[in-house]
């Protein structure tokens, strides 16, 4: 009698601990507080609302995670929860930010975690930065952001499996930078 009261109460605390919706545990706590909070708050920005408090907190994160430095995130055991969130800030943050802040973000992203689509969203962005190139003459340029191109399209490819001509014309026209 005594242990099914007991499994009673037990059942009843681990239904309202972890019943609740807003509740974060990271999957595996660190060293490091704020981190694990990062990883947390990595969660909720499938459903970023686009309110100001909204992107001043996603900007504060990242502004923790370059105080940081890669090194620390790197060693989180969540880290890729944490390249979601320069992920997210590319994303939510582009009208914000100039683009070379947009693409760094999207380069750190990718060193925490391998993710087709910030792949092609960087080869957009150095196509971009490949035609101004081109229009300007600037050859230096257009050689530096043709590579970046080829190897963020090709990587895209790549994780993607997509077998689109379309793209691999136009990473066969970019190979010449490799």
């Amino acid at each position: 009698m005594k242990i099914k009261f007991i499994l009673a109460i037990f059942l009843c605390i681990a239904l309202s601990v972890f019943g609740q919706t807003d509740l974060d545990i990271p999957i595996t706590p660190s060293k490091d507080q704020e981190l694990d909070r990062a990883a947390g708050y990595s969660r909720t920005l499938s459903n970023f609302d686009g309110s100001i408090n909204a992107y001043a907190r996603l900007k504060a994160y990242i502004n923790l995670l370059d105080s940081k430095g890669m090194q620390a995130l790197k060693s989180h055991p969540s880290y890729p929860k944490l390249g979601d969130i320069y992920m997210y800030g590319a994303i939510y943050l582009e009208k914000e930010f100039k683009e070379d802040k947009i693409i760094e973000l999207y380069e750190k992203a990718l060193e925490l975690r391998a993710e087709p689509n910030s792949n092609y969203k960087l080869a957009l962005k150095y196509k971009t930065k490949y035609d101004n190139a081109v229009k300007k003459n600037d050859l230096e340029k257009e050689m530096e952001y043709g590579k970046k191109v080829y190897e963020y399209l090709n990587t895209y490819l790549t994780l993607s499996g997509n077998k689109s001509q379309k793209y691999k014309e136009i990473l066969e026209y970019f190979s010449i930078y490799k």
